[in-house]
């Protein structure tokens, strides 16, 4: 079963845009666990999908109109950018970066279908 990365960021983004404290935490509750079972920094994914959702998503959607379009940018960031992300900070602290696996397509591949009904 695909980790839901991208899956668990449009919660994420749905939650902060309806402004749903109960969505914000569980969405934040589950995006923990996944850190803890893949073994990546605490945080991390809140950081990154903080930062893209209050930073590049605003401009994102002023020029992209096309809802399906949109789920593709969405499942674009979750999973590369979000490798990259941890790839960077590993980098600027020294340590070995972030193994890439290569099912990461076909997660990409459901996810996009996922996010697409619910958008």
């Amino acid at each position: 079963m695909p980790p839901l990365l991208a899956v668990l960021f449009f919660l994420y983004y749905d939650a902060l845009s309806k402004h749903d404290l109960f969505s914000l935490v569980t969405v934040a509750v589950m995006l923990l666990i996944f850190e803890a079972e893949k073994g990546f920094w605490f945080g991390s994914t809140l950081v990154f999908f903080t930062v893209i959702t209050q930073y590049m998503l605003p401009k994102v959607e002023q020029t992209i109109r096309c809802k399906i379009c949109l789920a593709a940018v969405l499942v674009a960031l979750a999973y590369p950018g979000y490798w990259m992300f941890m790839w960077f900070v590993n980098q600027v602290l020294m340590l070995s970066p972030p193994v890439i696996d290569w099912h990461i397509w076909l997660y990409m591949i459901i996810e996009f279908l996922i996010v697409s009904v619910f958008i």
